[in-house]
């Protein structure tokens, strides 16, 4: 049983922890709107990704990808890829979203801070009702600060309104659970739910 932390702060990823990554046959779909092969369309995909997640618009951020595979897309293309995009980051954990239920009943403040950028975090917070589990929530296209810069964590603790040592930082990326520990939270590198739950029962009382 869940009694009282040592760090009654969660702070949690959205991608890869509650949220699951895109699946193979997402990715076929998003590739094959893209009309690049593999090789071509993932590294212009990633390599373009962080000024969206900080707020470039969508259509700055596909045309940038088409240009960096060779083609043009249309003002319709871009919305079909934005959609496609969208729902390849949409699908949800519900035993994730179960713990964090759990959490909050238990006593936990949860926060969560997220790389994602604006179209995405609208649709989130327009379909996810869990999402008001969180009592702060930091979405880096608002902020304009990404994981793993500092201030992006600096930040959400100033929200948090609590100190650096008494949060615990949950993300499946290892460079930004290494950027967290740098600044003085706690980090779990995110595996599975069994992995974390073992965490947490191991967290100081």
């Amino acid at each position: 049983m869940l009694g009282t932390p040592i760090r009654p702060v969660l702070l949690f990823d959205l991608f890869g922890v509650i949220a699951r990554t895109q699946s193979e046959p997402d990715k076929r779909l998003l590739q094959g709107l893209g009309r690049a092969e593999p090789d071509t369309f993932w590294p212009a995909y990633w390599q373009r990704r962080r000024p969206y997640d900080l707020g470039q618009p969508a259509r700055d951020y596909w045309t940038a990808v088409g240009n960096a595979v060779g083609t043009r897309y249309s003002r319709d293309e871009i919305q079909v890829l934005v959609e496609a995009d969208i729902a390849s980051w949409s699908r949800i954990d519900k035993a994730m979203v179960d713990y964090l239920q759990s959490l909050d009943a238990a006593g936990y403040q949860l926060g969560l801070l997220s790389n994602i950028p604006a179209d995405l975090a609208e649709r989130f917070e327009a379909e996810q009702p869990w999402l008001s589990l969180f009592a702060v929530r930091r979405f880096s296209c608002q902020t304009r600060q990404a994981k793993p810069d500092p201030a992006a964590y600096l930040g959400c603790a100033a929200r948090l309104g609590c100190p650096l040592e008494q949060i615990l930082f949950i993300d499946d990326r290892e460079e930004n659970v290494q950027a967290a520990r740098q600044l003085g939270l706690g980090g779990h590198t995110f595996e599975n739910l069994a992995t974390l739950q073992a965490c947490l029962e191991r967290e100081p009382r």
